[in-house]
């Protein structure tokens, strides 16, 4: 074919168009979801009850061994600096406080449902997880109401939620596309495949799973916060957060670098905050 010899970029870029049009688009079928975690869900609830008492959410904690040693881990982390090194479950959650901890429950949590492979694109799971991450982190720290911040945080965590169904849900779909190489790099690309964007199967999975109406509708219309009605306030932030981290995940020479390098780079711009803040506690959380 004569459009290979124009070079390997324009070669591979060619070959997965051809492919993608040849894809079948695929129905999202929520009874195929993966469950939301039952801790994440037993921990909202504690956190939402006035009643709660420490012991409570000690008791929640010790049913997870994976969970309670990431909750040391990450109180280590931040006291660590002071000479001390926390050694009790029950000092690591005092010293966190509930809302960090809460956070921690569902980083972790959430990570273990979101393992699969993601081949289909060109990042890997890990990557595509850190990203997840340091957006939940730097949504807290763009929304100013504290009221939101919860729902704010969970947005961040999971605004890339279709990514990862899209691998786990459609792997014999994806199997033409890895086996011609044609992988994913972005929007434009997933329509031609699934016949519609991954943050519109990742709002529908989040609303089967009984998550917040706004944050289904932030993560449905991150990349076009306007047309989010109501929520379009927590799309835009989460529109911002998600480049923020996409520019800190970026390999080296990816285009997506300099989208919002002088944030990381200059003390005065006004992300500069939330990014270098974001990075720090990212790096804890994504462990």
């Amino acid at each position: 074919m004569v459009a290979l010899r124009a070079g390997p970029v324009q070669a591979a870029h060619t070959q997965n168009r051809v492919a993608m049009k040849t894809a079948v688009p695929v129905v999202f079928d929520p009874a195929s979801l993966p469950s939301p975690p039952a801790i994440v869900m037993r921990m909202v609830r504690l956190m939402a009850d006035p009643s709660t008492h420490l012991h409570d959410v000690l008791d929640l904690l010790r049913t997870d061994a994976a969970l309670s040693a990431q909750t040391l881990a990450a109180c280590n982390c931040v006291v660590n600096h002071r000479g001390h090194t926390v050694n009790s479950l029950e000092a690591a959650v005092v010293r966190l406080g509930y809302t960090e901890l809460n956070r921690i429950v569902c980083a972790t949590a959430f990570r273990y449902v979101f393992d699969a492979k993601t081949p289909l694109y060109t990042e890997s799971a890990d990557i595509l997880w850190h990203r997840s991450v340091y957006a939940a982190v730097a949504m807290e720290e763009l929304t100013d109401d504290p009221a939101e911040k919860d729902e704010g945080y969970l947005a961040g965590l999971l605004h890339l939620a279709g990514v990862f169904l899209v691998s786990k849900l459609y792997p014999h779909e994806g199997a033409p596309l890895i086996e011609a190489n044609a992988l994913v790099r972005g929007g434009e690309d997933e329509l031609a495949l699934l016949g519609q964007r991954s943050g519109e199967i990742g709002a529908q999975a989040l609303a089967a799973w009984g998550l917040p109406q706004r944050v289904c509708e932030a993560v449905r219309w991150h990349h076009e916060p306007a047309s989010a009605g109501e929520a379009a306030g927590m799309a835009q932030r989460l529109h911002t957060a998600a480049l923020l981290a996409v520019t800190a995940t970026a390999r080296r020479g990816c285009p997506h670098a300099v989208m919002m390098t002088r944030c990381f780079t200059d003390p005065k711009d006004p992300l500069h905050t939330v990014a270098t803040r974001a990075g720090v506690r990212a790096r804890v959380l994504a462990r």
